[in-house]
Order: structure tokens, then C-alpha cells, then sequence
């Protein structure tokens, strides 16, 4: 999967701020569910995501899963798709 996580505008709440949640954590600021995608690989978001088709999903990442000109994250990224 070679493609990355596009966040247009990136909440200013910090995640040590939010209510932990099963899923993530709760943001009292927007008053949703943050989910935690910073273990998750590419193909583990894009199959959540598949799920929401077209919705707004909230969620924490890695720069690994943002950073498109970054050589080492691009690595990183296609190891997880042969090993996880």
C-alpha cells in the first residue's frame, strides 16, 4: 500500500488530554472518539477506514503514517507489508 493518511485539519487537543477510551480516547472538544491507529500498519487503517466509507474518522497516527517524502517512513511502510 503506498498510499498515506491525509489529515486536512489536525485536532489541537493533546491525546495525553483526552479520556482514555476501549477504542482510543475521547475528546471532550469535539466530543468524539479518537481512535489509536499510531501501532496499526497502512493496511490495518485502510481496512478500518474501508468500513467508513466517505465519513469523517477522528484518529491518532505515527508521521510514518503522514510522511510521503520521507525515504525511511516510506521503508518502514512497505516492511509492515510483508512482515505484519
Amino acid at each position: 500500500m503506498k498510499e498515506i493518511v491525509n489529515i486536512e485539519n489536525p485536532c489541537s487537543v493533546e491525546w495525553s488530554k483526552m479520556t482514555p477510551d476501549k477504542a482510543g480516547r475521547f475528546c471532550n472538544s469535539c466530543e468524539k472518539i479518537v481512535i489509536d491507529f499510531s501501532n496499526k500498519t497502512l493496511e490495518e487503517i485502510k481496512i478500518y477506514l474501508s468500513k467508513y466509507d466517505g465519513k469523517k474518522v477522528c484518529g491518532r497516527f505515527q508521521e510514518r503514517h503522514t510522511t510521503k517524502s520521507n525515504k525511511w517512513f516510506n521503508f518502514l511502510n512497505n516492511i509492515e507489508l510483508v512482515f505484519f
